[in-house]
């Protein structure tokens, strides 16, 4: 099947949100027959911090050494290829353990297209599901190339966004980020400074928020709060 990249491109230049980028993700995923995905990016000249998106069930494995052992891992190292995986690569590598850990929480076989979007910049999309890929060689190989089609397309979005929410999340200081989580939560300017006394009191809570509402591009501290939330940079509120 030939993607229509013009159409597609036309589609994903127009999101500004990362929900916007979780649903094209989650409904390419579903058009090649899977139900679950992860969307990884990281440019280190900008941020050491590395962007998730995916929709895979909480789980943890417990296997101390699976960050060096974990072939699929070992292969996002090297050049940016796309590939299949399933049991047998695992059995290859002598890992089978590290799959059955997976087949446990749904994730026994998938595709991965990694890419180098520029500079330092890495980002994988991969697509897994929970039982054996199907088709013949030549199948998994259109699907590899539609998926690698789709995941550079779609760099260009995602370095635009994220890029730009590591800078204003460098941007704003702790104490930037700490007030406007307040504000957000609702508390007042002279709650928060009840708040954060004996060391910081209103004019110092006034001061910062107003210094990070300019970062923000507006004059309103709760207008100001409500955009970080949004953008994702106060953390666990």
């Amino acid at each position: 099947m030939v993607i229509d990249s013009r159409s597609i491109a036309d589609t994903l230049a127009d999101i500004r949100l990362e929900k916007d980028v979780q649903a094209e993700v989650h409904r390419f995923a579903r058009s090649l027959g899977f139900d679950t995905y992860t969307l990884g990016y990281i440019n280190p000249s900008v941020s050491e911090r590395a962007f998730f998106i995916d929709n895979h069930p909480d789980a943890s494995f417990d296997i101390p050494d699976i960050a060096t052992r974990d072939p699929v891992l070992a292969r996002l190292k090297g050049e940016p290829i796309p590939f299949s995986w399933d049991r047998s690569f695992y059995v290859d590598a002598k890992c089978e353990d590290i799959w059955e850990a997976g087949s446990h929480v749904g994730i026994s076989a998938g595709l991965i297209a990694p890419v180098r979007p520029g500079g330092d910049r890495r980002m994988v999309i991969s697509l897994d599901r929970d039982q054996p890929l199907d088709g013949t060689r030549e199948q998994i190989a259109d699907q590899l190339g539609r998926l690698d089609k789709f995941t550079r397309l779609l760099s260009g979005t995602v370095v635009s966004l994220f890029d730009s929410l590591s800078q204003l999340e460098n941007s704003l200081s702790s104490a930037e980020k700490e007030v406007l989580r307040w504000t957000y939560a609702g508390l007042s300017s002279l709650e928060l400074a009840r708040r954060l006394r004996p060391h910081k009191g209103y004019d110092f809570v006034q001061q910062t928020l107003k210094s990070a509402a300019m970062k923000m591009g507006t004059t309103d501290p709760m207008t100001a709060s409500i955009l970080a939330a949004r953008a994702g940079v106060l953390g666990q509120i």
